[in-house]
């Protein structure tokens, strides 16, 4: 029986556990057949950022193409226990390969580690398994890095889009209204809480009308029911 080396520690950090099981493949070697479908089923895992969802599809993916069974471990910072199973708990594997899941590098807060542990019914099942275990876990957490690094660079994108409106904007207050760049910021952010509304939304009204909106959106009326003749 190989050891599980990812027993609970005594940090009791939440974690993730996927069992998916089914009849697998019992020979060592893959057929280009089963290659092919083990490619299709890696190119429709999910780009996500939560490597509890990217994990749990190549568990789903590698069974039974890969191995007859397929268990996910992973710890992860600041984030609910979650316990998955499909279709139900597996039977014990006569082979198991451990592979471990550790991330070059992860944002603060957002941290994982674990195992995949392919099982296999039968003869051993050779080298290749585990390679394709391996490059499983390292497309698991390429994929969630890819994410990671989109997110953050669409979120640049938009922090410097909004950077540059605020900045037009403040040039724009500086024209009209014979100020400096910081009084021209002051009234940005003075106009931004009496209106209750963000910097950057302000700034790019400046841009397109010239004219900074000081005054509060009213409120929406309430229709008030009319009266009913007798």
């Amino acid at each position: 029986m190989t050891p599980d080396p990812m027993a609970p520690g005594p940090r009791g950090l939440p974690t993730v556990d996927v069992h998916t099981s089914a009849t697998g493949i019992h020979s060592a070697g893959i057929g280009s057949a089963a290659m092919d479908s083990v490619v299709e089923a890696i190119s429709q895992l999910p780009p996500s950022t939560d490597a509890g969802e990217v994990f749990t599809a190549i568990a789903h993916a590698a069974v039974p193409l890969v191995c007859d069974t397929c268990t996910v471990r992973l710890i992860r910072e600041r984030e609910d226990a979650v316990h998955l199973e499909h279709p139900a708990r597996p039977e014990p594997a006569d082979t198991s390969i451990v592979i471990s899941i550790q991330p070059v590098a992860a944002e603060a807060g957002r941290g994982y580690s674990g195992s995949l542990t392919l099982g296999f019914r039968g003869p051993d099942p050779g080298d290749e398994r585990r390679l394709l275990g391996q490059l499983l876990v390292e497309l698991g957490v390429s994929i969630i890095e890819r994410e990671r690094l989109r997110s953050k660079a669409a979120n640049l994108e938009l922090a410097l889009i909004s950077n540059r409106e605020i900045g037009a904007a403040i040039g724009i207050l500086m024209m009209t209204h014979k100020c400096t760049s910081d009084q021209a910021f002051d009234m940005l952010r003075r106009a931004s809480q009496h209106t209750h509304r963000k910097l950057a939304a302000l700034a790019r009204d400046v841009t397109t009308t010239g004219v900074l909106e000081t005054q509060p959106h009213p409120e929406p009326s309430t229709p008030q029911p009319q009266p009913t003749n007798a």
